[in-house]
């Protein structure tokens, strides 16, 4: 399920988007270094939308743990 899809589905529904998120991103050979900045950019957004604490790790567990299947092993 993608990840906004995850975030904005309180109740974990399957919903079948085409494609898995492996392949949705293995082309992409996105790096530990691209992944760092995108967590920042998320605590940043948090921040700006003044998202209580709790929500925001909440959420950014959600975010943590598609990390294996969006980061490039070789990276």
């Amino acid at each position: 399920m993608p990840l906004v899809e995850r975030g904005c589905n309180p109740i974990n529904e399957v919903i079948d988007y085409g494609s898995n998120r492996i392949a949705s991103h293995e082309h992409l050979k996105i790096t530990e270094r691209e992944w760092a900045a995108f967590c920042r950019d998320f605590d940043d957004t948090m921040a700006k939308f003044n998202v209580p604490e709790a929500e925001h790790q909440e959420l950014f567990a959600i975010v943590q743990s598609t990390k294996g299947d969006i980061v490039s092993p070789s990276s």
